[in-house]
């Protein structure tokens, strides 16, 4: 139990630290991850989110510790789309149609970003959703 509250007095004694900027920069460079990912997959529209430029200054306005939990989601996802995006490059390499691993690594990722913008509190135009 005193190692617990050790770790809670330590940390309740190092100043805060503002992750926005690594976390706008994070969030952009998934977005630009999820286009090949929808590229891949076939979708007709070009899904670009307008908002994902702008968007990543969301992250400005939140707590310390949505902004930990966030940056653990977005570390999550990228842990995700990264080796998915290396398999479907390489299915592609290969001339075979890698749509539909490509669509279910979409829909993974639309959910992480609801669930992402959910925990900060923000809307998720994508979705429609308020």
């Amino acid at each position: 139990m005193s190692a617990i509250s050790h770790e809670t007095t330590q940390a309740a004694r190092e100043p805060a630290v503002d992750m926005s900027a690594d976390l706008g920069e994070r969030w952009q460079a998934l977005h630009e991850s999820a286009q090949e990912v929808a590229r891949q997959a076939g979708l007709a529209r070009d899904l670009v989110f307008d908002e994902a430029a702008e968007e990543h200054a969301i992250f400005a306005n939140v707590s310390d510790w949505q902004q930990k939990l966030a940056l653990q989601a977005l570390e999550d996802l990228d842990a995700v789309l990264q080796p998915g995006l290396a398999a479907l490059r390489a299915i592609e390499a290969r001339g075979r149609d890698g749509s539909a691993p490509a669509q279910a690594l979409w829909r993974e990722f639309l959910r992480s970003r609801e669930s992402i913008l959910a925990l900060i509190g923000a809307p998720d135009e994508a979705s429609g959703e308020d």
